[in-house]
């Protein structure tokens, strides 16, 4: 059941207020520190977009499911026009192809340009590619913001998720938190959707080996905290990874929150809206490490481009003149989405969901655009 639009429009605000003054910037894979940039100031007797006519004029047009289903074609017709392109080596996917064993679907395989490489090799493996698993790095546009989006783990991807994860936690300062962010159940409609790749009970773990066979250590992933938030339709686990030597001893201990969104089912669009922007408020809550958040659903690339979009969109759209906005920014960002992972926002009904979204993001003040 939907929420009426009255009630979206005040979570919007409330969203739009918690993220407006706090921005992580990533740049090139490096981050940058915090920053706090106010909306640029108008020059005088200029509007700001949300009383701009013309803005106001343009947003509303975007609720023409015409509209919509040709800003679709234009994206699939872009995407199709860059992976064919002969003279331009980015979006081969050579590697990805041969490992079939740990793709979920056949046709959703990471570009080998901007693929997530696990940084550290068995030295024991006699399998190729060792160091592929199937994840894409993924930046919003001016690379403002970074990602990883991945697909729901296999039953035998499971060791290559949580080497994933520790290869972009173990850098950072152990007071910092990342996240992962679980857009899918395990099964849905009968069918698995993904692997259960966390511990089953709090206070229990299990372990791993190592990548690098030469280190007497194992990686440990230990649950220890499970909590029900029913405002934001969210489970939430405190998951703990730490190395393990042989004598038993544990060292470089990380925090990991595990989000699972529990009110979204594939090939769809949330149940609920304001839930999904309180979920959005609890990960910018939990999320204070400068490491990519790692959002999968089970391709990885419907829901989590979705949640891509809105995310970048939440921060960049408050900030953006009249003539920003009226280049259809929703258009610019799945676009520049795809230039780093295949069909993200892979259905028309998820790309309306968006505009619907970006509607109030830019109409934000109390009556404005209102009926």
């Amino acid at each position: 059941m939907m929420n009426s639009p009255s009630s979206t429009k005040s979570v919007i605000r409330k969203l739009l207020s918690s993220t407006r003054d706090k921005t992580t910037v990533v740049a090139n894979g490096s981050p940058s520190q915090s920053s706090s940039t106010p909306p640029p100031e108008l020059p005088k007797g200029r509007l700001p977009p949300s009383q701009d006519p013309s803005v106001i004029a343009f947003v509303k047009s975007t609720i023409n499911e015409n509209y919509i289903y040709k800003q679709f074609k234009q994206l699939s017709r872009r995407q199709h026009e860059r992976e064919l392109s002969r003279n331009d080596d980015r979006w081969t996917i050579q590697t990805g192809r041969y490992r079939t064993d740990v793709n979920r679907y056949t046709d959703v395989i990471p570009y080998d340009s901007t693929r997530v490489i696990l940084r550290s090799s068995s030295q024991n493996s006699n399998v190729q590619n060792d160091d592929y698993i199937n994840a894409s790095y993924v930046y919003t546009p001016k690379r403002s913001r970074r990602y990883i989006a991945t697909q729901g783990p296999l039953e035998n991807t499971v060791h290559q998720f949580w080497t994933m994860v520790w290869d972009h936690v173990s850098p950072i300062p152990r007071s910092e938190t990342s996240t992962i962010i679980m857009l899918t159940q395990l099964t849905e409609g009968g069918s698995e959707k993904c692997t259960q790749y966390w511990p089953k009970r709090v206070e229990s773990e299990f372990e791993i080996p190592c990548r690098d066979t030469t280190l007497p250590q194992s990686l440990v992933i230990r649950l220890v905290e499970r909590e029900d938030r029913t405002e934001s339709d969210c489970t939430v686990r405190t998951i703990e990874l730490f190395l393990r030597d042989s004598d038993g001893q544990n060292t470089q201990q990380h925090q990991i929150k595990h989000l699972l969104y529990n009110g979204w089912q594939d090939m769809s669009v949330p149940s609920s809206p304001d839930k999904l922007l309180n979920y959005f408020q609890l990960f910018h809550k939990y999320h204070t490490s400068e490491a990519p958040p790692i959002i999968h659903c089970t391709a990885g690339i419907g829901r989590t481009g979705v949640f891509i979009a809105l995310d970048y969109l939440f921060t960049a759209v408050p900030h953006m003149t009249s003539e920003e906005i009226l280049k259809d920014p929703v258009i610019e960002t799945v676009d520049e989405l795809r230039n780093w992972r295949t069909q993200m926002v892979c259905r028309v009904s998820q790309l309306e969901f968006i505009y619907t979204l970006f509607r109030e993001m830019v109409l934000s003040e109390e009556g404005v655009g209102d009926e």
